[in-house]
């Protein structure tokens, strides 16, 4: 056992109590523009059944002293379950006392206990606290001396860098762009495009780069009114590439799981779950090409619909081509997990 863990005690939250203690933790533990409004923060937190969240208490006086947010989700349908340590926080003036330690222990512990479980990760998919720890962050250090695999070697989960990026659409630096004998499209516009063949498209292309949850987004999309959020790329007839659109303040599912766009501005949208395929594309295209032409129909489209920022998240790679089309970056995390 932890040491720390006999010193600390961690126990389940009490969510109508605890939520303002654990509010102002956030704000104080985090970087300003990652700060979030309580509301937000309580929507991101209360996530009945698949999530169980911690914290540590004074012995005496019973004020939160740390915290820490545990998700479950899906890898991909009909597969294991994912355990996310999402975020861990302490009280400035109480760390290196272990008891972000004993947080960390017991909720590891806990996670795995589900018998569906077969992966733990640091940070969180849907919904989105944290994709991993900030690159170059004390915590990086921290998770490495308890055991996790930091050291971005060939294994994916073993630290490599994904980033989010902000483009101002006003500075959107690849318009005019040719289709390239592609088609884009917001699903479904054509009859013939069922669900069926764009579920299997995410599932084997996520699947692929592990991409933890992507295929539940486009599920819970797939069959709803909103299910014209999901854009469509087609070389002939076959799907290529798919995206999922979002506009922050609409009732939008992958709003509601990402709360940093709303952080950027108010006018503000995003796109999400970026799929490319990994088969055989014609001559005429590659994958940076097929990105760009499906960003560029994305601008477009969030455009028509009043969004004056884009936010783009969890991308792997592609820092040179981003900036040098308009993107800014908003954050960077390494991407942490491992096998039980």
């Amino acid at each position: 056992m932890d040491p720390a863990q006999t010193r600390w005690l961690s126990e389940e939250w009490e969510p109508d109590k605890d939520l303002p203690a654990i509010h102002d933790l956030w704000c104080k533990c985090m970087p300003e523009h990652f700060h979030l409004e309580l509301h937000r923060l309580g929507s991101l937190l209360f996530r009945p059944g698949y999530i169980k969240h911690f914290v540590v208490r004074d012995r005496v006086t019973r004020d939160i002293l740390g915290f820490c947010a545990t998700y479950t989700t899906f890898i991909n349908s009909d597969s294991p379950c994912v355990g996310c340590i999402a975020a861990i926080l302490v009280k400035p003036s109480h760390r290196g006392r272990g008891i972000g330690s004993a947080l960390h222990y017991h909720s590891l512990r806990k996670v795995a206990e589900h018998d569906s479980v077969s992966r733990l990760q640091l940070g969180s998919a849907f919904p989105r606290l944290l994709l991993g720890p900030f690159v170059g962050s004390e915590s990086e250090e921290w998770f490495r001396r308890r055991g996790w695999r930091i050291d971005a070697s060939g294994l994916l989960g073993t630290g490599q860098v994904a980033s989010d990026w902000v483009l101002d659409l006003s500075e959107w630096r690849a318009s005019g762009l040719s289709d390239n004998g592609l088609t884009f499209l917001r699903y479904p516009e054509r009859d013939d495009l069922g669900n069926r063949e764009l579920l299997e498209f995410v599932m084997r292309e996520s699947a692929r780069h592990d991409n933890v949850g992507w295929y539940d987004q486009y599920l819970r999309l797939a069959h709803k009114p909103d299910a014209n959020d999901i854009l469509v790329v087609l070389e002939g007839n076959r799907i290529v590439a798919s995206a999922i659109s979002y506009v922050c303040g609409k009732d939008s599912k992958m709003a509601e799981d990402l709360p940093w766009p709303d952080a950027v501005s108010i006018l503000a949208g995003g796109v999400s779950c970026i799929c490319i395929t990994e088969d055989r594309l014609s001559m005429n295209n590659t994958r940076d090409m097929v990105i760009l032409r499906l960003i560029n129909f994305s601008v477009h489209i969030l455009e028509s619909q009043g969004v004056k920022k884009m936010f783009l998240d969890g991308v792997r790679g592609g820092e040179e081509g981003f900036q040098s089309v308009g993107f800014q970056k908003w954050a960077s995390y390494k991407e942490v997990w491992r096998e039980i």
